[in-house]
């Protein structure tokens, strides 16, 4: 048991969640699919870039919570 938790199997839920998660969020979006292949690559860059400074901001905050 203890090896499964170290690989992080117990964990396999919460991620599978999250993944559905981000995934409803673009098929909430129909327009998406009549994007062109250009405005599509637009979308991911800019997609990535506000998802990493989100991620930035929260775990920062996350931290100065924790005291790490």
């Amino acid at each position: 048991m203890k090896l499964l938790d170290e690989w992080g199997i117990g964990r396999l839920p919460l991620y599978i969640e999250r993944e559905s998660e981000f995934v409803n969020i673009y098929r909430n979006h129909d327009m998406v699919l009549k994007l062109s292949d250009e405005a599509s690559e637009r979308l991911l860059r800019f997609t990535r870039a506000a998802f990493g400074r989100a991620l930035h901001f929260i775990s920062k905050k996350e931290n100065s919570l924790t005291g790490c």
